[in-house]
């Protein structure tokens, strides 16, 4: 607070001096940017967030496969990826809850065999994908026996 002294009436200005503004704007620049440089490439750290939790909902719908007798469908797109199951009525629809249809956060691109069969043993060979975005490249496997690994690129 600010004293203006001129003879017989003393006024008083209320706010803050400019000094003090600029001291609060440096200081939170400085906040600002040591907390970018503490968090380290944080689209790395999400599109191995996301391409682990594609693995483990593609696991995940292996063990349920064979636990209940039931193949699924899996298709891996530049979209995302989606769960089917046939119906009764041989028609096939989407599966919800933890196998419901996911979007990419951000665009890929999808090489090798993008849609594939769950739980049917006899087509349980081995599958390769590559997913790429941007500067990222992470292959995905499944193994003879269903189970499906990362392998970095």
């Amino acid at each position: 607070m600010l004293t203006l002294a001129t003879g017989k009436n003393n006024k008083t200005i209320n706010g803050f001096s400019l000094i003090e503004l600029l001291t609060v704007l440096v200081i939170i620049g400085i906040i600002a940017s040591l907390t970018r440089l503490a968090i380290p490439n944080s689209d790395k750290r999400s599109w191995e967030n996301e391409t682990q939790r594609l693995v483990a909902v593609l696991n995940q719908a292996n063990e349920e496969s064979i636990l209940l007798g039931v193949n699924f469908e899996v298709v891996i797109d530049d979209q995302g990826w989606r769960f089917y199951q046939t119906n009764a009525k041989q028609e096939r629809v989407l599966m919800n809850d933890v196998f419901s249809p996911k979007r990419w956060e951000k665009p890929i691109l999808v090489t090798g065999r993008n849609s594939f069969s769950i739980g049917d043993l006899s087509q349980n060979q081995g599958i390769e994908i590559t997913l790429k975005r941007n500067d990222f490249t992470i292959k995905m496997i499944r193994e003879p026996g269903g189970r499906f690994l990362l392998i970095p690129a």
